[in-house]
This record gives structure tokens, C-alpha cells and sequence, in this order.
């Protein structure tokens, strides 16, 4: 089974997630992972400034362009991470979920946050509909978790996901 784990992370802990995930899949599975993290060729910056330019983008629905990337269509298995912004998914998966159809490919998708989910859930089977993929969503709140624990809760979910596409 081919998979790609898809992800954007600003701060680097939506990267932490994913790399669990896919560590996790490569210990417990002889599948072929893939990592592939999404960089917009204009990044926003830190500090202040990132809240005032992410918050614009989120809510003018913006899809920023996006570094030369290259993404696996025969992916059996796809996991797609965000962050929360401004209650939504960050621009940039936005970008990856108007560029590729999923069709036909088990998907399951994740995120990061301090505040709560927003509308990420909807933003996410919104951005999937038509492929006619039943969309399993996990939060990681860091208002729950530790940075730390989000790895080990990572770990736990992809060996549950691992365990449901086996039987």
C-alpha cells in the first residue's frame, strides 16, 4: 500500500504530528510512506504579523501558490495535517485539496490547535466531497495535550487506522 502523509506547519508542530504518523506506519507496516510538507512559495511570516496576514488569507478564503512539490496520485492512503487558523484549515492544505481529487483513496485527516477546531471538520469534508471518501478527522488541542503527548496520541491513532484498514 502506497501512502502520503500531507501536511503544512508553520511552527512545527503540526510536522511533529505528521512525522509520528508516518515513523509510526513505517515501524508497524511494510507500506511505502511518503511525507510531503506543503510550503507556499510566500510564506507568512512570525510574530504578530503571521495572526494579521494568516487571519486575511483564511478569511478571504485565499489559496496561496505553492512550492514546486510532487505528490503520489497512485497513494492508496492519504493523512492530511493542518493547523488551526483563525477556526479553519490553513491556507495552504486549501491550496493541495482545490489542486488534487482524492477519488478513490482512503483519507483521514488531522489537526493542530490552541483554541478549538473552528470549522476545520466541515473546511475538510468540503474540501474532500465528491470523492466519495468517508473523511475520519482527529484534533490535537495543545489546551488537552502537551506537545510531547500529541506524539504519543499520534502513534496510538495511526496504529487504530493501520488496525481498520487490515480487517
Amino acid at each position: 500500500m502506497k501512502v502520503s502523509v500531507v501536511f503544512y506547519s508553520h511552527s512545527g508542530i503540526t510536522k511533529r504530528v505528521s512525522e509520528a504518523i508516518a515513523e509510526e506506519l513505517s515501524a508497524i507496516t511494510d507500506w511505502k510512506v511518503e511525507r510531503l510538507e506543503l510550503k507556499p512559495v510566500n510564506e507568512v511570516g512570525q510574530g504578530f504579523g503571521k495572526y494579521v496576514w494568516g487571519g486575511r488569507q483564511v478569511f478571504m478564503k485565499k489559496k496561496p501558490e505553492l512550492k514546486p512539490y510532487r505528490f503520489d496520485d497512485g497513494a492508496d492512503l492519504v493523512i492530511l495535517g493542518t493547523p488551526v487558523w483563525a477556526f479553519s484549515i490553513s491556507p495552504p492544505i486549501r491550496s493541495f485539496l482545490k489542486e488534487h481529487k482524492l477519488e478513490g483513496k482512503q483519507v483521514f485527516c488531522f489537526y493542530t490547535c490552541q483554541g478549538g477546531p473552528g470549522k476545520v471538520a466541515k473546511q475538510f469534508r468540503e474540501g474532500i466531497k465528491g470523492s466519495g471518501n468517508k473523511v475520519e478527522i482527529k484534533g490535537f488541542d495543545q489546551n488537552q495535550l502537551s506537545i510531547e503527548a500529541f506524539e504519543a496520541e499520534a502513534r496510538r491513532w495511526t496504529q487504530s487506522i493501520v488496525e481498520r484498514i487490515e480487517s
